[in-house]
């Protein structure tokens, strides 16, 4: 680190002196022309700025050309006031300032020999024409009216060519190639790459979702960027009251053979207030709530592989659950020019039995997590001029994980590779402590008069990750079974005959400690250049660099050259604010994550298997022999010297167009290319230190293949060697068609997308107990049958996405509110013990030898990736509101929420495994009602 400190010290320094703007902002601006009743622009008007997002006011004075501009507003509502002496003061109201966003105002003040004022409450522009980034703005006034909507990665999911929740696939990216940043400052976790924390809805005023057309401000994410940006408190005080509360005797009932889910009637509180602590100086914004579940699964108690038409059986176990989510934030107008920010949040969570359906009621964990535990932020704006302003951030996130079994009986976990189902106890005991802080400093110069007007931005950030995390099996041990019949009630202490024991177990010697460290440095410089009015140019350029750090503290790897250059185009046609035609291109890269040093960890726990055999001469009394060992105080793993990092190119070219005030709509057509993947490969290494790469077989070769797998077998261990593979590869196309609207009776937010996502890896392991597994590195480069014939539609590819999220106002305070689907369904692969022989077809002669001996219960895929398609998903959740508007003491809100509302049961996962490939094992969950009340004041 401290190679960097005087490097950034001095950026910090020259970003002050210079030009620049936010590594994430947190603001919008208002910008506009003032001309007279003739059309003549007016110079010195005095333009102030007032409203909920922010202490104080802020003003500017037009220029020659009657040009004003008011910089760093947080989101929320405000009042432009325009005064000159001689004319009618003008007062523009509700006017939304939104994240990232420039909202235009132009006004026409009429002469006056009277002190006159006019008040008009203001249509505001839809469309922010300046920009040829896309995404969505959602703010808790729009999802309060959803239903089920209480969490920031709702937001999320609202953007067009967006799939999945949580953590989603953004225009064909994977999970691990988002940036999740709260109030601006990166909140990623720092090992899985995916959001690290959680909030409560009702402290959130904004939630800005990118999916592409990144500016240069913006990095370190190959799919989609959120920034969820927290309540900021007021001049009164304010507040929120609501309960939530849920019954499972609303449930309707689970379709026959169904697993079923149980929540015991419950109460869920919130409360959040704001307020001055000083008006206009200091504001406060704290809020809490907390989610208490008493509540059940159903889980498997079978051992053994399920019979066609034969349903599972199961029993119901406790799943309790506390949920707690803490946010607190204070802002302070030092000065006009100065503005702080201090805010904090804290997400606990600890779940009793959260392991799921395949595991057994004695091997469940206990789970224990503090997403963003605390989290801490500070944000400080300096405004010099409205041409001249600077944004600081700091920030720190910490995540602790903990899983451990949830008996305390000692007895080593069970798994049986063909029922997929663990028994006699759950499999490990692991700790995660996992910690990022950053720092960034930044400035915006705008330049009115050289070729147009130039807003010049250059910025620097600093960041550093670490994470220390202790793993152990159960009862020493982890005992993998294979299939068997099921009238066999075998446990692993069973004194069987050969065969009916375990066919290997893993041990861990010496348990030791896993530290990693990472340090990223970004910097960049951009341009928005308004050519001409209503064709603005946006031209920018960045640069990552990440640098990786063992327990040890040696350097691991160095993700260098990560320049990422970005041009768009806007073209307001008419230069009315109305509409906008737009193209972008731009290169954006993935820094990685901590997983990178599993590559050379330092010294590590000896991971040693054993495989059953009594007749091997090495078997000892137990009749186990050790099969292979990896770790220990060096790693015989490899790392591609001239790794480079992944990215992703695309182009996007879209036109929207504003149908009426406060509703547009529009057109977008996206490819994007993903390259550089970063894998694993397997290899063995001959007497000349060569390496002979799994990738690097000649399929059609027996011989070939042969002698890799001996040759691996003989070194004893399986080695890796972290490179870019040459056919690794991600292609996605879109066509999208979107449509936003915010007015007094109605708003939604509607998108349609047909996509196509293909390629080789998806950065998930194979088969669908591996679903939500999620981490850079896969199987599919460890071995020769692994490498071949992976390429085609990937899972989450979804040709068809038709999203609606809107709410209507009826009469006598009634409020009805959707959020419905239709989508095609994900793909699903089919995971086989072989692949067709030279010849192309199953079940020849030539199949005989192509059975991976590492993998030989199947995860080669025999009909190639996107073998199946789950069936079309149509969704409605509905919900119904009525206010109780009390005047100044408040408002009342009842609500009933309904999920699921057609009771649509529909299939959303099916096994993949090549005996029983295609029966169906998840299903979407019944209609359920719930019901809040919101109380305002």
């Amino acid at each position: 680190m401290k190679k960097y400190c005087g490097v950034f010290v001095c950026l910090c320094i020259f970003s002050f002196l210079l030009v620049g703007s936010s590594q994430a902002a947190l603001t919008g601006n208002i910008t506009g022309t003032i001309v007279d009743d003739t059309g003549n622009p007016l110079p010195g008007v005095m333009v102030t700025v007032q409203g909920t997002g922010l202490p104080g006011i802020r003003s500017d004075t037009t220029r020659e050309d009657g040009r004003y501009r008011i910089v760093l507003l947080p989101p929320g509502k405000y009042t432009v006031k325009a005064e000159l002496p001689g004319f009618k003061t003008l007062e523009r109201k509700n006017i939304t300032s939104k994240i990232n966003d420039t909202t235009r105002i132009d006004m026409a003040m009429q002469v006056s020999t009277f002190e006159e004022v006019v008040v008009v409450t203001a249509e505001a522009p839809v469309l922010d024409t300046s920009t040829s980034s896309v995404g969505v703005n959602i703010n808790r006034e729009f999802t309060e009216r959803l239903p089920a909507s209480d969490s920031f990665q709702d937001a999320f999911s609202m953007g067009g060519s967006t799939t999945g929740s949580g953590n989603p696939f953004v225009h064909g990216g994977t999970h691990v190639d988002n940036v999740y940043l709260f109030d601006g400052i990166d909140a990623t976790d720092p090992v899985t790459h995916t959001f690290g924390a959680n909030l409560n809805a009702d402290a959130v005023e904004e939630v800005e979702v990118q999916t592409g057309g990144f500016s240069a401000e913006y990095g370190k994410a190959m799919g989609g960027i959120v920034n969820a940006v927290t309540k900021t408190g007021g001049n009164k005080f304010e507040g929120i009251v609501r309960f939530a509360y849920t019954t499972d005797s609303l449930k309707a009932p689970y379709n026959a053979g169904h697993p079923g889910y149980e929540v015991n009637d419950h109460f869920e509180p919130t409360l959040s207030l704001g307020g001055p602590i000083l008006k206009d100086k200091i504001w406060f914004f704290v809020s809490y709530r907390r989610s208490d579940y008493a509540s059940s699964q159903d889980v498997r108690t079978d051992r053994f592989f399920e019979e066609e038409g034969q349903p599972y059986e199961l029993t119901s176990i406790s799943n309790d659950q506390l949920w707690e989510y803490w946010v607190g934030k204070l802002t302070w107008s030092i000065t006009p020019s100065h503005n702080l920010e201090l805010s904090w949040s804290h997400s606990p969570a600890k779940v009793d039995n959260d392991s799921g359906l395949s595991y057994h009621p004695e091997a469940q964990e206990q789970y224990e997590q503090g997403a963003g535990a605390p989290r801490y932020g500070v944000a400080w704006t300096y405004i010099y001029s409205s041409n001249l302003y600077f944004d600081t951030k700091y920030g720190i996130n910490t995540i602790y994980l903990y899983t451990k079994p949830m008996n305390d009986s000692g007895l080593p976990g069970v798994y049986d590779r063909k029922a997929k189902i663990y028994y006699d106890n759950y499999t490990s005991t692991r700790t995660d402590d996992r910690q990022k802080w950053s720092l960034s400093t930044a400035a915006t110069y705008v330049l009115d008069d050289w070729k147009g007007i130039h807003e010049f931005k250059i910025g620097a950030e600093y960041q550093e990750m670490e994470s220390e995390s202790y793993f152990n099996y159960s009862g020493g041990r982890y005992y993998e079974m294979n299939y068997y019949d099921r009238d066999q009630n075998y446990s692993y202490a069973d004194d069987s005959e050969f065969g009916q024991e375990p066919y290997r177990y893993y041990a861990i010697v010496d348990p030791k400690t896993d530290k990693e460290k990472g340090e990223i440095l970004s910097l960049y410089v951009q341009d928005g250049w308004e050519v001409k009015p209503g064709l603005t140019l946006n031209i920018g350029l960045r640069y990552d660099q990440a640098e990786y750090f063992n327990k040890l503290d040696e350097s691991v790897t160095k993700l260098d050259g990560m320049i990422a250059p970005r041009f768009g185009i806007a073209w307001d046609i008419n230069n009315d604010g109305k509409s906008k035609a737009y193209i972008n291109l731009g290169r954006s890269y993935n820094t990685f994550d901590l997983t990178i040093v599993g590559a050379n960890p330092g010294p590590t726990s000896i991971d040693q298997e054993w495989r059953y055999d009594p007749e091997d001469p090495n078997a000892a009394d137990d009749g186990y022999y050790l099969y292979g060992q990896s770790g220990g105080e060096t790693s015989n793993d490899r790392l591609d010297d001239g790794l480079k990092a992944e990215y992703a190119d695309e182009i996007l070219i879209g036109y929207d167009r504003e149908v009426s005030p406060n509703w547009s709509a529009g057109v977008m057509l996206m490819y994007k290319a993903t390259r550089d993947i970063i894998e694993d490969v397997g290899f063995w290494e001959d007497a000349d230190g060569n390496m002979h790469m799994a990738t690097d077989v000649d399929m059609s070769d027996q011989a070939a293949i042969d002698e890799w797998y001996d040759r691996v077998d003989e070194q004893q261990e399986v080695r890796y060697y972290y490179t870019n593979p040459s056919d690794a590869y991600r292609d996605y196309y879109s066509v999208e068609l979107h449509s936003s609207a915010r007015t007094e009776k109605f708003s939604f937010e509607v998108s349609w997308t047909y996509a196509r996502a293909e390629g080789t890896t998806v950065n998930t392991q194979p088969g669908d107990y591996f679903t939500s597994y999620m981490q850079h590195f896969t199987v599919y480069y460890d071995t020769p049958y692994l490498s071949n014939n992976i390429d085609g539609r990937l899972y989450y590819d979804v040709p068809n996405y038709l999203k609606i999220s809107g709410s209507y106002r009826l009469p006598l305070g009634f409020v009805i509110g959707t959020r419905s689907w239709w989508k095609s369904g994900y793909m699903y692969e089919k995971y086989g013990s072989k692949l067709p022989g030279p010849d192309g077809e199953m079940g020849t002669e030539d199949d005989i030898n192509n059975e991976d001996p590492r993998y030989g219960d199947g995860c080669r895929l025999p009909d190639g990736r996107g073998a199946g398609r789950l069936p079309d998903v149509v969704m409605v959740e509905f919900s119904v509101q009525k206010d109780f508007d009390f005047g100044k003491w408040g408002m009342l809100t009842a609500i009933v929420d309904i999920d699921n509302f057609l009771n649509n049961q529909v299939n959303l996962s099916r096994v993949e495994d090549e005996d029983d490939w295609g029966r169906e094992d998840g299903w979407a969950g019944p209609t359920n009602i719930s019901f809040q009340l919101r109380y305002e004041f």
